[in-house]
């Protein structure tokens, strides 16, 4: 039967479910929380992981990111939205994720997606962390997706980076030097100095831990997580939001690029050493989020007709091709390359509907008006910058620039005269001018 073209076959799907989130107080975490709710409004919970910080408990940490301007939309439609979010406190990097065995239980009871966007995204992180919170953290959320009862879904958030050895990157596993549970046994092992005296020769040709330790994440997925419903999103660097849920491009953090336009803008960075060919790969952050969205979306749908074909089976026998695929977890690449488009097609599965609501057709984008919004939003939102104080700081760029001139040249006849004096001449402005 054809599906509704009117209605949103993801909405749908999400209504009256149970979701666990693990790094929803990050920043494409807090995204996806905000459209879950606000797309979804039928949605039972979200349960999210979160850990004490900076001396504030998790409750006092996702109330004040409720009060971020990201939420002002969400506020107005639904104003007892915070209702529906419950906080499991925990840490990634801990057995059972730190989580007590009644919460524990809570989920395997009532969870039917999984989305695990958690990481230490610090490129010089120590190996020892990076492989704790990144890779076994990850082997924890698989253990506990294999004991939710109603689970239909898990979406692993990696990195298009995972991978960098590898020219062309496809949506596909590749080889990995060692196995996750080795690498997590060596690390557990051996003391935090020994591991970072090896750690140039694990990683080898990775560029840095952080990379390593994703790619590691994705071969636990590959080798254990067989007979789940398994995704894994694969995004490029993540920047401002393109569309939504408000007008100018929203961003919170001062990662990647973002930390290099902020330090330009501010006078901080004045030159950059890079190979000036090389190319930035970028994609917008809401659309990431909707891509992760509808990925989830078509793991339960894939899911759900396995499980209907195992039925099938009974009678008719096994398709090997089929029941191989099944033992693999689906790779989708989120990048913003000169191809575009997914190997599974993911956009084109949407209905009309669903591509109006969780757009991520990143070939439809206009990068000049995403991009001078991504530089407003960097304006207002990390250097509390608004739109109205454009002319006075381009007078203020003029005044900085001239004020430059001039203690340039006071430098510069200063240095002359000092020269001038230490090579014995009395009267050093004699001929200067």
């Amino acid at each position: 039967m054809e599906e509704n073209q009117g209605e949103s076959q993801i909405r749908k799907s999400f209504a009256g479910a149970n979701i666990f989130l693990t790094g929803g107080t990050g920043f494409l975490g807090k995204l996806l929380i905000e459209k879950l709710l606000r797309c979804c409004p039928e949605i039972d919970k979200i349960y999210l992981l979160v850990r004490k910080k900076k001396n504030k408990d998790p409750q006092t940490r996702l109330t004040e990111q409720f009060n971020d301007v990201l939420y002002e939309t969400l506020h107005k439609d639904q104003p007892d939205f915070i209702k529906k979010v419950e906080i499991l406190e925990g840490e990634m990097d801990s057995y059972n994720l730190g989580l007590t065995d009644q919460n524990w239980l809570t989920l395997c009871d009532k969870v039917n997606f999984i989305l695990h966007g958690a990481a230490t995204v610090r490129f010089d992180e120590t190996l020892s962390k990076a492989v704790r919170i990144n890779t076994r953290g990850t082997k924890e959320m698989l253990t506990l997706a294999r004991c939710c009862k109603y689970l239909k879904a898990f979406v692993y958030i990696s990195t298009a980076y995972c991978n960098l050895p590898q020219q062309p990157i496809e949506e596909k596993f590749y080889d990995f030097p060692l196995t996750s549970d080795l690498l997590i046994d060596v690390v557990e092992r051996l003391d935090s100095n020994t591991v970072d005296d090896i750690t140039p020769g694990l990683i080898g040709v990775y560029p840095n831990t952080y990379c390593f330790s994703k790619a590691a994440a994705e071969n636990h997925l590959l080798k254990h997580s067989q007979g789940l419903p398994v995704a894994i999103l694969r995004p490029s660097v993540v920047i401002s939001t393109a569309k939504g849920p408000i007008p100018v491009g929203w961003i919170d953090n001062i990662y990647g690029p973002t930390g290099i336009s902020v330090g330009a803008s501010v006078g901080i960075i004045r030159i950059i050493k890079c190979n000036p060919d090389a190319v930035v790969n970028l994609v917008p952050a809401d659309f990431v989020a909707n891509a992760c969205i509808a990925v989830a979306w078509k793991t339960a749908r894939q899911h759900m007709k396995t499980a209907e074909r195992k039925l099938e089976d009974f009678t008719e026998g096994p398709k090997d091709e089929d029941t191989k695929n099944d033992q693999i977890p689906r790779v989708y690449n989120y990048v913003s390359g000169d191809e575009n488009c997914m190997t599974f097609q993911l956009f084109k599965e949407l209905n009309e509907t669903d591509r109006h609501i969780f757009d991520f057709d990143i070939s439809a984008l206009d990068w000049n008006a995403y991009m001078y919004d991504y530089i407003m939003g960097i304006r207002l939102y990390l250097l509390k910058e608004p739109k109205e104080t454009i002319p006075w700081g381009i007078k203020k760029q003029y005044l900085l620039i001239i004020a430059n001139y001039i203690v340039m040249t006071i430098y510069a006849i200063t240095l002359f005269w000092f020269v001038k004096l230490l090579g014995g001449d009395p009267n050093p402005f004699q001929n200067f001018w």
